[in-house]
This record gives structure tokens, C-alpha cells and sequence, in this order.
């Protein structure tokens, strides 16, 4: 509601860092949206866990944005890590109790890391921006892949990316940045699709198809 809001109060000088994730229940109580892996699917729970982190490969802190960092509860996304200020910031949304585990992603390789920690979810803060919890980056990993009856194919040449089916109809293709922003959104329904992105900037985008077998995921690499 405009001109409301909470006062903080501190006895010491502090910097006091909000998270504009956790915002009034009501709108997520009251609204769904399709599961995307790079769109967690937030209106589908009420509650969020807020987990202030630094991350570590082999015991050097990464604090550069070179990394993707991602929240996951079995194969379904739940969160995307924002880095600010050396610290990784991420909201995951769950109900209670489910198992979250972590990937993270080298955006100049491309490639996927299991973090060591996982850690069941709770509403609440976990790790503060002066005492951070520490994730690890560990083995090699993947995507979390459901359904692999598609296929997608970038065309360099052409600028055109094509996905195609072994006869379900896809109902919906979603392109998902590495910060998780949807780029593109196409409800139309088809066998075969054939999408324009000459004009994307280059790098690694999610490819996140529902169709009458499932969904899937796939990684691609754009080069403009």
C-alpha cells in the first residue's frame, strides 16, 4: 500500500539489507503459474526461506557474478541466487520441509556444479549478511531432466532455434536467461517450433518445453 512500510530500529549504526522477494502471502495464496526451470513456479507456495551465502570452490570465495547459483527441491526449480555486494542472496519458495538442494553454474565453461550443502526448508532467514552460511561447489553435475523425447537445435547461421517433437504436441517453450528472466513466452500449440533469436545477446540460455509426455530441459548456447 502506498505511503506504508516498517520502521527498523537498531541500537548501533546498521546497514540493514531487504529482501523484496517477501512480499504479502495473499497474491501467492490466490494465484499459479506453470513450473519453469529458471521461473520458479512461486505462486504455487506460500512461504519463502531467505538464505544469505558466500560460495567457495576448493576454499576460494567467489564473489564475482561469473557464477550462476540455483535452488532446487528434487527436479523442480525453486529459487535463483542474486549476488550483492560479495554476498549471494536467494529466495527459495517451498512449503516446509522439502529436501533443497543447489546447483552452480559456470557461465564461461558452462559448466554444472552439485553444491555440497543441501538443507531442508524452512520460512526463514538462514545466514545473516555479517554471518553468511557457506555453500560448496563440489562434483560436476546436470540439468534436472524429466522428459528427453525433444529436441533442440540452434542455427547459428540462421539465428533460428528449432524445437521439434516425436508427435506430442508442445504447448509451451520457455527461454530462461542465467539471472532466470524470461526472454521469450510461446503458448502457441505445435509439433514442430521454429523461434527467431538472431537478436538475443550471446550466451547460455534454458530451453524449458511442456508438452504431452512431460517437460523438458535443455542448455543452449547463442553466439550472435
Amino acid at each position: 500500500t502506498p505511503g506504508k512500510g516498517y520502521m527498523y530500529k537498531a541500537n548501533t549504526d546498521y546497514s540493514l539489507v531487504y529482501n523484496n522477494a517477501i512480499v504479502s502471502k495473499a497474491n501467492t495464496l490466490h494465484n499459479s503459474t506453470n513450473n519453469s526451470l529458471w521461473v520458479p513456479a512461486k505462486h504455487n507456495y506460500p512461504n519463502i526461506m531467505c538464505v544469505i551465502a558466500d560460495l567457495y570452490l576448493n576454499d576460494e570465495l567467489i564473489n564475482e557474478d561469473n557464477y550462476s547459483l540455483v535452488a532446487y527441491s528434487g527436479e523442480e526449480y525453486r529459487g535463483m541466487g542474486e549476488l550483492v555486494n560479495g554476498k549471494w542472496f536467494i529466495s527459495v519458495y517451498g512449503i516446509g520441509d522439502e529436501d533443497i538442494t543447489y546447483k552452480a553454474i559456470d557461465n564461461n565453461s558452462e559448466v554444472i556444479y552439485d553444491i555440497v550443502e543441501n538443507m531442508d526448508f524452512k520460512e526463514s532467514v538462514i545466514g545473516s549478511y555479517k554471518q553468511t552460511y557457506s555453500l560448496h561447489i563440489g562434483e560436476t553435475s546436470s540439468l534436472p531432466t524429466i522428459e528427453s523425447n525433444i529436441l533442440v537445435e540452434y542455427d547459428a547461421i540462421s539465428g533460428y532455434l528449432n524445437v521439434s517433437s516425436n508427435g506430442s504436441y508442445i504447448n509451451q517453450i520457455v527461454l530462461t536467461d542465467t539471472y532466470g528472466r524470461r526472454i521469450v513466452v510461446d503458448d502457441m500449440k505445435s509439433i514442430n517450433k521454429r523461434l527467431n533469436v538472431s537478436s538475443f545477446q550471446s550466451g547460455i540460455y534454458i530451453v524449458t518445453i511442456s508438452h504431452g509426455n512431460g517437460i523438458s530441459y535443455h542448455k543452449i548456447l547463442i553466439s550472435n
